[in-house]
């Protein structure tokens, strides 16, 4: 009898040690097992480096590049939740906050003259330039937002926006929370881009990963499409060129070395204007300034800058000062055109004279999210553009041969706010900020 009793209890401990030891440990390592496989199908699905667990973890984490943003998927240390991480380039001076929280970054204040947006009534922003404000307009950026905030209790402030989400959802569930965060990271990042850019671009750039030859001929003729007519053709110096005819202009788009140029021919009344699309370069409100006032980039629209490079046979003045002549003598309606061109499309470089334009762009062919998008959309905005440039009357000279230039009236002068440097002819506002010029 006491045998058969001893035998009992040996029988309960060992089904309580199933039940409350072996299981729990078995449910807990299939758990880990499958958390394991989704992380790193997610990182392998995106190309992103996925890391083995370190010392006091229990899951691999992912990060890398999807274009030039730096993302990350980073699972918490007992490995029940995880943070999707994307980069803002803003460098601190936004916030999107739930109303109330005292999270903000370390430039976020003090306010733009502009106006800080009460966005709703539970979420704020603070710290958004003039551009995003008014992309902030657009419903879908807008429901993106309070997705991220209010649904997912994320953030974007500082360098990144951020969610933390359990680990026990579904890949699609995952994935659909990381493209929050990367397409709010984009349209931060870029708020003059077209919003088919951002909402329709794919995750994971089109040429991601690729590499040599192929990848050019195969980025060429994805974007001939938008074009419409043309060849791709490899060049005496061996870069792979897209060649063909738009509005009646030739047309050349170029990869060498995985940069993206894109000329077009047309005989314009422009010798020489210089553009580059900066937006890195666009001062902190109230920051001290780097340069002296005469050495400062000179900004003629958000984040665009007129050139003062120059030949060391030139006299940089007299260039830079030509420089805005040819920029005060375009009509208003026409250079808004082409600030507005090189911040929607990315272009990095734009350079316009007498024989049509050449335009490089910011991202080279394994950065660009949507290059069919981008490069249809700045073409079809130089067609309009140079025609324009092509009717300007030549630039007045003295009588007689080498008289001295006569300059448009341009006036430079500096941000009281955020004390950038810019000209302008007709509206004595900032660019960058969009502060008014104070003073006479």
């Amino acid at each position: 009898m006491i045998q058969a009793l001893i035998a009992i209890a040996l029988l309960l401990v060992i089904v309580g040690i199933i039940v409350f030891v072996i299981r729990p440990a078995l449910a807990k390592s299939r758990r880990r097992a499958e958390r394991d496989a989704l992380l790193r199908s997610l990182g392998a699905e995106l190309q992103l480096h996925v890391t083995p667990p370190g010392p006091g973890a229990t899951l691999p984490s992912a990060e890398g590049q999807l274009g030039r943003v730096d993302v990350a998927i980073t699972p918490s240390p007992d490995g029940s939740t995880v943070k999707l991480m994307a980069q803002l380039l803003t460098r601190g001076r936004v916030c999107f906050r739930r109303r109330g929280s005292d999270v903000a970054g370390e430039k976020t204040g003090p306010p733009s003259p502009t106006g800080d947006a009460a966005f709703d009534q539970e979420v704020e922003v603070l710290g958004a330039n003039a551009a995003l404000l008014t992309a902030l307009k657009d419903p879908e950026l807008a429901a993106l937002v309070r997705r991220i905030v209010v649904e997912r209790g994320g953030v974007a402030v500082g360098g990144g926006v951020e969610v933390t989400r359990p680990l026990g959802t579904s890949l699609d569930a995952l994935r659909a929370a990381f493209r929050d965060v990367v397409t709010l990271a984009r349209w931060v990042n870029e708020p003059n881009a077209p919003r088919a850019a951002h909402l329709e671009a794919p995750l994971v750039p089109p040429f991601h990963g690729m590499e040599g030859a192929d990848r050019d001929q195969a980025f060429l003729e994805h974007v001939g499409v938008a074009i419409g007519s043309g060849e791709v053709v490899c060049s005496d110096d061996d870069c792979w060129e897209l060649r063909g005819q738009t509005g009646g202009m030739p047309i050349r788009v170029q990869v060498d070395d995985g940069e993206v140029n894109v000329q077009m021919k047309l005989s314009t009344a422009v010798s020489n204007l210089e553009l580059y699309w900066l937006p890195d370069k666009v001062p902190e409100p109230q920051a001290e300034r780097e340069w002296d006032e005469e050495d400062a980039d000179v900004f003629v629209g958000y984040g665009v800058i007129l050139s003062q490079s120059h030949s060391i046979e030139d006299d940089g003045e007299k260039v830079f000062q030509r420089r805005c002549a040819e920029w005060a003598r375009i009509p208003d309606p026409v250079r808004a055109h082409i600030i507005e061109s090189m911040a929607e499309f990315d272009v990095h470089e734009l350079v316009i004279d007498r024989s049509g334009c050449k335009a490089q762009m910011r991202r080279g062919v394994d950065e660009m999210f949507a290059p069919r998008l981008q490069i249809q959309g700045l073409v079809s905005r130089l067609e309009e553009v140079l025609p324009e440039l092509a009717e300007l009357p030549p630039l007045e000279t003295g009588g007689g041969g080498g008289g001295a230039l006569e300059i448009a009236p341009v006036n430079r002068d500096t941000c009281g706010y955020c004390r950038s440097s810019f000209v302008w002819t007709t509206t004595p506002r900032c660019p960058n900020c969009g502060a008014p010029l104070e003073g006479p």
